[in-house]
């Protein structure tokens, strides 16, 4: 970054500092207990002017809040949906954490795909339906639950962290052990480890599942958002070049033999960050059980973008089998400039 980035950046957090000063003075008459809990945040705030850039704070039930000062943004993590799987819960915007959210946006719905999967050993069903993420046995977020979390771990600059406390960080990781059922089986059917590394405004994300059964995957999406707070798509092929939608119109990239799309990137004429979504080309983002005569990306009018991964070619597992792939979300402040994907496909 150059000397006057940085400047500008320091004069932002100094910015921060001044507000979280002048609630402190109203708190310490109002709220003696809050005005602790500020003073904490005001450390962690004057400590971000190093070459640190997350804040965490871990609750004693497992709530998990994530601020990127970079981009004003909250990333909170719970366990969500009928299945009570842990993941993305809300986004928020504030400037800082304890002083009140100014923008949000309530999660409702997958940002991790779920599985149209059949256990080859069981009998099938006339009407199959996807199970994980948040879809239960009525194959949406109603029914009987269709997965549950094992566990799940967490590092802060590869500690145990702390609860209840502000941290501040540079590398934030989360591991999340699913268990998920076919939709014709009772039991677990495949495990899925699902690993968020969280630095500075980028989510890294890599899924890593096993077979427990012999299987068939016949749809799977990788990566997908809720749409909420952005208006326009910009789908990018390999080359960096793009066409634009609207994200609530159905919109898809070109079939994967004429174009292949591992990045889109969905922006706003509100508040709301620029967010990049990306896949990378190892694994399932090699596309091989992608038909090609199936978008490699696209819209649906309800407000989603999916990636497309395993569609008209079958995933075929037996016991232990396990699959792979890798990808990410990267947020950045809204900016009138033409925005340019720095994304390598090839970046380990």
């Amino acid at each position: 970054m150059s000397c006057d980035g940085l400047s500008h950046v320091r004069k932002m957090f100094k910015k921060m500092v001044v507000s979280v000063c002048v609630g402190m003075m109203v708190l310490m008459v109002m709220n003696p207990v809050l005005y602790a809990n500020v003073k904490e945040e005001k450390e962690a705030l004057e400590s971000l002017e190093s070459d640190t850039s997350l804040m965490v704070y871990l609750s004693g039930d497992g709530v998990l809040q994530v601020y990127m000062a970079s981009v004003d943004l909250n990333l909170i993590f719970n366990r969500v949906g009928v299945n009570g799987l842990y993941g993305l819960s809300r986004l928020s915007l504030s400037k800082a954490p304890q002083m009140g959210d100014y923008y949000k946006m309530e999660i409702g719905t997958d940002w991790i795909s779920p599985y149209m999967m059949r256990a080859l050993e069981m009998e099938d069903l006339e009407l199959p339906y996807y199970t994980g993420g948040w879809h239960g046995s009525n194959g949406n977020n109603t029914g009987e639950t269709t997965a549950y979390t094992d566990y799940v771990n967490f590092r802060i600059d590869g500690e145990v962290p702390h609860t209840d406390t502000w941290m501040v960080c540079k590398t934030l990781t989360i591991q999340v052990v699913n268990q998920v059922e076919a939709y014709n089986d009772d039991t677990s059917t495949l495990e899925e480890t699902i690993t968020y590394t969280i630095e500075k405004d980028k989510v890294d994300i890599q899924v890593d599942a096993r077979a427990k059964k012999p299987l068939e995957i016949s749809q799977y999406f990788g990566l997908q958002t809720q749409n909420g707070w952005w208006d326009s798509i910009r789908y990018y092929d390999i080359l960096g070049s793009y066409t634009e939608n609207t994200t609530f119109l159905n919109s898809y990239a070109l079939p994967k033999n004429m174009q292949t799309v591992h990045q889109f990137q969905l922006r706003s004429s509100g508040l709301a960050p620029i967010l990049t979504a990306g896949m990378l080309t190892d694994g399932l983002g090699s596309l091989g059980n992608l038909d090609d005569s199936k978008p490699t990306c696209f819209t649906k009018g309800y407000g989603k973008t999916y990636f497309n991964l395993i569609s008209g070619k079958p995933l075929m597992l037996e016991v232990d089998d396990s699959f792979t792939w890798r990808g990410f979300y990267h947020f950045e402040s809204p900016e009138p400039a033409e925005q340019i994907i720095t994304e390598t496909l090839a970046q380990e």
